[in-house]
């Protein structure tokens, strides 16, 4: 809000500012009301302890108590951030109890959100190689589907061949079987295979056409001579 102080002031400590923070600065921030000042010394050497912290109680501020932790030189806890301010391993970090974890500074920032950007990169590359994978296998469930078929096709050419082939033997053995009883070429002729046969046969027998007489016959040119197949 306009005209309205901050509630949080952190001054860091240097050789030139040193005595100012500790003197008129507090008393200027208890004037304008700030509800928390604090100070850090990063180099050492200008505030013991080198982390404190000041609540406005009235007109005044109060010296914040710390206590020390596993690996904590100092902790300090801060009601208007509701963090814990911590002075570890020479560094100032901000504790957030509620989610276990150190709040990052810019570094450590910029440092996770490339890694995150890094993982999530990964991550899209091998949803790429995921998605070529099943691409490829649907390939050749689709060329092993075609493949299939043309075999089936190829199997039932072969069947519709063979039933074929076997329809016609048995036309020829039925034929066959017909030309060898008495009159067989009369009563063979009926089919097609029968006629052929009898064509054959009228060729072999001398089948002699009417009107006609034989060399040295008595045949008249007004018989008609048909030749009985051989008995065998």
């Amino acid at each position: 809000e306009e005209g309205k102080p901050p509630d949080f002031v952190l001054e860091v400590a240097t050789p030139g500012t040193a005595r100012d923070n500790a003197g008129d600065k507090l008393e200027l921030y208890a004037r304008l009301g700030v509800r928390e000042y604090w100070l850090f010394d990063p180099q050492g050497g200008l505030h013991e302890p080198r982390l404190q912290g000041f609540a406005l109680s009235g007109a005044k501020y109060q010296r914040l108590r710390g206590r020390k932790r596993a690996g904590v030189k100092l902790a300090v806890w801060s009601r208007v951030l509701e963090l814990e301010l911590r002075f570890e391993a020479e560094r100032l970090r901000l504790w957030d109890p509620a989610e276990g974890q150190y709040l990052l500074n810019h570094t450590e920032e910029h440092e996770a959100r490339r890694a995150a950007e890094a993982a999530l990169e990964e991550e899209k590359a091998a949803q790429q190689q995921a998605e070529s994978r099943a691409q490829t296998a649907e390939a050749v469930r689709e060329e092993e589907k075609a493949a299939q078929q043309q075999a089936e096709s190829r199997i039932q050419a072969t069947i519709a061949a063979r039933q074929a082939a076997e329809k016609r033997i048995a036309e020829l053995e039925a034929a066959l079987a017909a030309s060898q009883r008495p009159g067989g070429l009369t009563q063979a002729n009926e089919t097609p295979a029968g006629r052929t046969h009898y064509r054959s046969a009228r060729r072999h027998c001398g089948e002699q056409r009417p009107g006609r007489r034989m060399p040295g016959s008595g045949v008249s040119p007004a018989q008609t001579v048909r030749l009985a197949p051989r008995q065998r």
